[in-house]
């Protein structure tokens, strides 16, 4: 499974390269392990969406939507006008068990065997997901509900840090991988 810094890594350049951009259509396989929305729903939610931005929450990529009318590219978040109200916001969560991935390619490129989704972008490129193990999840959230669990590792303050683990009598080793705590 990717560890945190990995997903953070993932979750920055995604941002990079796909914050700004408008998802015109989606495609999804007909493996449900992957989907823990319902196909439809996560269809709805990202269509004629535009990606306002892609970040990490816990061990997640979560990519902040919102959805302004028509689908039509907007520009990226950091060269929008102050004071300009966005639309409705949604959340496309994933997280990529073992062996997933998530690509940005040339819509031309091969769809290799384990594509679970694709997300046709404004600019003719796709982002696709991508799990041969299908361990991977995704999943959509409206108005931004989604909570990973547990506080984030890089900015818990210490004395809370502290108090999630004292008194626990499970090995430290155990108590720092549990992701309801942390």
């Amino acid at each position: 499974m990717p560890e945190l810094p990995e997903v953070e890594t993932i979750a920055r350049g995604l941002h990079k390269g796909v914050a700004g951009e408008a998802i015109e259509s989606v495609w999804l396989g007909s493996k449900p392990q992957t989907m823990k929305s319902p196909p439809a729903e996560i269809a709805g939610t990202l269509e004629h969406t535009r990606i306002s931005s892609v970040r990490r929450m816990g061990k997640h990529i979560v990519f902040d939507l919102e959805r302004n009318g028509a689908a039509r590219a907007h520009p990226p978040a950091k060269r929008r006008k102050k004071n300009v109200p966005l639309g409705p916001r949604s959340q496309w969560i994933v997280h990529l068990g073992m062996t997933g991935r998530m690509v940005v390619c040339d819509p031309y490129a091969e769809i290799v065997k384990h594509t679970h989704a694709i997300a046709k972008l404004g600019s003719g490129r796709e982002l696709r997901f991508i799990d041969p193990r299908r361990f991977g999840r995704l999943s959509v959230h409206a108005k931004g509900g989604f909570e990973a669990g547990g506080v984030e590792p890089l900015e818990v303050e210490k004395n809370h840090f502290v108090r999630l683990f004292r008194g626990r009598k499970t090995p430290i080793k155990s108590a720092l991988l549990n992701q309801k705590l942390l």
